[in-house]
């Protein structure tokens, strides 16, 4: 999902950006969409004035927007009142792609520090050379955001269908707010990493080998209740969104949704019998899906050193399965954070740890011991996973971390930009990436290209 204004959902009926995108812009006027406090109509974009002219202008909506509640500034359209009466749109000028760089730019280079934006560039069907440019601002984690005007700072919010200067102690109250909100964020990171270090080595856990990913957003979403409505949506969105990947899935567990405090958890009970009673870690494969509105999502894959020895050659862990893993719960973190409708940043952590006294290896880096464990972290923008490529690029940076703290370059089934290649998921899984990668837009390739290493 990408983030709406509650009112503009509301009014027109749409679930996110996306589907108000896929629609005709006129609808708009249709709606009697009004101006408010999340809701901002312009007839004649800020681009067509001076460089400063415009981006100032620009930076004082979007900064205002992201001060309050966040909301939507939607060009070419004709209000009222405040009321929307047509919907022109914009005359022909630059490309959408330029469009959207030229607010994107103004956001980076007049405001501290830049809030979060989305934007889209619809046309207006029938009517040539017309479009409607949408601009939907989050509300921000990082408030206050300031207009830099040279070296003045101007600290501006919305107020009904304008906006108005943010008084001192308004300021300096943001200001609290924002390192609390990090203090806490790095409080929960803290935790869940322990949480996840410390069950690798628990002496109840029979499993060789750990590896764990979790995903959490920076700005909280509402919390919701564990209903069987609830329990019941999330069951079906877990079938139906399945996994992106093409081959088989060697991460994600097969069982159902089972109720916790907070949280639905999956769990895959293939070893059941090695479990001890309400053990529910000692799961091979076990993910999380928090509902208390962090909507933090947390995946383990647990392995045993028999079935481990058994698969690969003399013990020797191969560092593709490894990357394969990460990138499969990473992935469906990323999907889990946006049907919660997070938005603007969050944290991906992940890790790998061997038991110890373990007598597996790491195919590239043998003399590495792994039983005092790898973990990484990386903040990632939410808006670059609205897409498989977007998601496959970020779940393969993550990887690459923890690959390259193991001595791996990068994953050799996915290059740092979400490209695939084809040969290095096997051959007998060629044909059916190729056919994935063309259906999802992902670039491919057969083969990743000359490891530097090799050339030293």
């Amino acid at each position: 999902m990408t983030w709406l204004a509650g009112s503009v959902r509301l009014a027109l009926g749409v679930d996110d950006l996306e589907a108000l995108a896929a629609r005709d812009p006129r609808s708009i006027a249709e709606a009697q969409l009004s101006e408010g406090d999340q809701v901002d109509f312009k007839l004649k974009h800020d681009l067509e004035a001076s460089r400063l002219e415009r981006g100032l202008a620009i930076a004082e909506d979007v900064a205002a927007f992201a001060n309050h509640r966040g909301g939507l500034l939607v060009y070419g359209v004709e209000e009222a009142g405040g009321i929307a009466q047509s919907v022109p749109g914009l005359d022909a000028g630059p490309s959408p792609e330029a469009l959207m760089n030229r607010v994107r730019q103004a956001v980076v280079n007049y405001t501290a520090p830049p809030p979060n934006i989305d934007t889209r560039v619809v046309p207006v069907p029938d009517v040539a050379d017309r479009s409607v440019l949408l601009v939907s601002v989050p509300p921000s984690a990082e408030q206050p955001h300031a207009v830099r005007r040279g070296a003045t700072l101007d600290y501006r919010v919305r107020d009904g269908s304008s906006s108005r200067h943010l008084s001192e102690h308004e300021v300096a109250g943001r200001y609290r707010q924002r390192f609390a909100g990090l203090d806490e964020h790095r409080a929960v990171v803290a935790a869940i990493a322990a949480n996840m270090e410390a069950h690798a080595q628990a002496a109840a856990v029979p499993w060789k080998q750990w590896v764990w990913c979790a995903v959490i957003p920076h700005q909280r979403t509402t919390a919701r209740s564990l209903t069987k409505e609830v329990v019941e949506e999330v069951t079906v969105w877990d079938r139906d969104e399945g996994f992106w990947f093409p081959v088989q899935d060697p991460g994600w567990p097969t069982g159902r949704l089972l109720a916790r405090p907070r949280r639905l958890q999956v769990t895959d009970g293939r070893h059941a019998s090695r479990r001890e009673p309400g053990a529910l870690t000692q799961e091979p494969r076990s993910a999380e899906l928090w509902l208390d509105g962090t909507t933090s999502f947390r995946h383990a894959y647990l392995s045993d050193e028999d079935d481990l020895l058994a698969e690969t050659a003399q013990g020797v862990m191969p560092h593709w399965w490894l990357a394969t893993v990460l990138i499969v719960g990473i992935s469906k973190g990323l999907l889990w954070a946006r049907h919660c409708g997070s938005w603007g940043t969050a944290e991906v952590i992940a890790g790998v740890q061997l038991r110890r006294g373990s007598s597996l290896t790491f195919d590239a880096a043998p003399g590495i011991d792994l039983s005092e464990g790898v973990s990484e972290s990386l903040i990632v923008d939410l808006g670059a996973s609205v897409d498989i490529p977007g998601e496959l690029a970020i779940a393969a940076e993550v990887a690459a971390l923890i690959l390259q703290s193991c001595g791996v370059l990068s994953p050799d089934c996915l290059g740092l930009d979400g490209t695939v290649f084809k040969q290095m998921w096997g051959h007998a899984h060629h044909h059916a990436v190729e056919q994935w990668a063309s259906e999802h837009g992902v670039d491919t390739s057969d083969f990743p290209g000359p490891n530097p290493m090799a050339l030293i």
